[in-house]
């Protein structure tokens, strides 16, 4: 028997309000985070302290409390090297006993933990109106009137549905790890839609390069020139020349799509609620051995006061520049994902298909019309060592037999100029390995990443796989 989609969505609505302990909780640490800021700054410029975010537009998830404290600063030449001497320096003694960290970003902030509440201290310009604004962080307020102004009790329910979902399936966050859909977009669709079904409903009609207009008119062929192969165009009410949508990757926008049509023929609170998956070792090279796959990891190491951001952007650039250059080389790569603890280890991980590893020897293909370039091709393979036949094929494009330089994906990676390749400013490559056991022995076998893997090796998500065989 199915479940009762009603039921279920106000099932989810209570179990998501947060209680009114968190929210008097909420409200203390703010005060106290005000106070202290009023106590210990001494500026030359105006400034004042104000609460934003999901827990300040009344959106934030119970057990899921985050505060976004801005010291909103009036100073026309606002720069990080002020920041960082007039206010990063003079709180954080004050704030060291709470967990304090120095994070950088447009602006240095600094993230702590008080009463159980992670909090980001955020310095910014205070700009009088969104035209002012010369951050991203400096318009956070005006998104936060913006927002306050069209929701209702019974939209903040719905807002939180749409949040808990798009975390259940992996794409809630704006952040360089995520690529998704910030809070404000997840606000914002659920004030242009009117409620959670009504959003996923939309959804299902979305295609690449869509344009959802919240509020107003645009000519959609202007926006989709202004913001060019954005997957998904959302422009923000509060500054139009901004796309909120701007991070939603086409890995993000697909799996949103696909989970929404998904949700409205089978509801579950498995979108919701996704089950937790650790495999063993064992199991895990069984279900690799099983699809001829193996694993290969790189581990990283760097320092713990690097942004998240900076540290996901690094990791990610070094991870497409070598899956180019593995594919290049005829390894055939399955998947390659991305893992870190955001405090001192990271993990790149490639899933590679071993029928291409075995594979020594590869064909060559010249141009596919007779050019310049097909005599060139000739020049390049009929000298080489490595060329073992040449011939014009049946459609006449001239092809090359070649053995393969290098079998093993390990010994072609362990090949290239490190700092090129393999590593970045901020990223230090500790190990290459294929061996499942070490790798987790280099990681103290940490039991999120023991869950990372087990669920990129498996691959299909809970959701897709209901009512349906799970996979080998």
């Amino acid at each position: 028997m199915g479940v009762d989609l009603k039921d279920l969505l106000d099932e989810l609505r209570k179990e998501l309000r947060p209680t009114d302990e968190e929210v008097a909780r909420g409200l203390e640490t703010y005060e106290f985070l005000k106070d202290l800021i009023h106590s210990k700054l001494r500026l030359d410029v105006d400034f004042k302290v104000s609460l934003e975010g999901s827990f300040a537009k009344g959106t934030a998830l119970k057990g899921d409390l985050d505060l976004d404290v801005f010291i909103l600063i009036d100073k026309e030449d606002l720069s990080k090297e002020w920041i960082e001497e007039n206010v990063i320096r003079r709180l954080y003694p004050d704030l060291k006993k709470y967990e304090a960290h120095i994070k950088y970003a447009a602006h240095p902030y600094i993230t702590l933990r008080v009463n159980n509440i992670d909090v980001d201290v955020v310095p910014a310009y205070w700009a009088k109106t969104p035209a002012e604004a010369k951050t991203a962080v400096d318009r956070t307020p005006f998104h936060t009137r913006f927002v306050n102004s069209r929701l209702t009790s019974e939209l903040r329910d719905e807002v939180r549905l749409l949040k808990k979902f798009f975390k259940g399936i992996g794409v809630y966050g704006a952040e360089i790890k995520v690529e998704g859909f910030s809070g404000y977009l997840t606000e914002l669709l659920t004030i242009k839609y009117g409620d959670f079904l009504s959003v996923l409903k939309a959804m299902t009609q979305w295609v690449e390069g869509q344009v959802v207009v919240v509020e107003g008119t645009h000519n959609v062929e202007i926006l989709r020139k202004l913001f060019l192969n954005a997957p998904l165009i959302v422009p923000d009410p509060v500054d139009p020349y901004r796309n909120v949508a701007s991070a939603v990757s086409r890995r993000s926008l697909t799996i949103a799509v696909l989970a929404s049509h998904r949700f409205l023929e089978k509801p579950s609170k498995i979108f919701f609620k996704p089950p937790r998956m650790k495999l063993s070792v064992d199991r895990i090279n069984d279900i690799l051995n099983g699809t001829n796959r193996e694993v290969m990891c790189l581990i990283y190491e760097f320092k713990p006061d690097l942004s998240p951001d900076i540290m996901w952007g690094e990791l990610k650039k070094i991870s497409r520049k070598l899956l180019n250059a593995l594919k290049m080389n005829n390894f055939n790569i399955i998947d390659v994902g991305l893992w870190s603890d955001e405090k001192s280890h990271a993990v790149i991980t490639f899933d590679v298909d071993l029928s291409s590893v075995r594979q020594a020897y590869v064909v060559r293909v010249g141009p596919s019309k007779l050019c310049n370039g097909s005599i060139n091709f000739l020049s390049k393979y009929v000298s080489r060592e490595s060329t073992k036949a040449l011939w014009i094929s049946y459609d006449g494009v001239i092809k090359a037999l070649t053995r393969k330089r290098y079998t093993d994906p390990k010994d072609f990676l362990m090949s290239l100029d490190k700092e090129r390749y393999l590593e970045s400013k901020d990223l230090r490559l500790v190990m290459i390995s294929k061996d499942l056991n070490e790798v987790l022995n280099a990681l103290s076998f940490r039991e999120d990443f023991i869950e990372w893997v087990s669920v990129f090796v498996v691959k299909t998500p809970a959701w897709m796989m209901l009512n349906t065989n799970p996979p080998p």
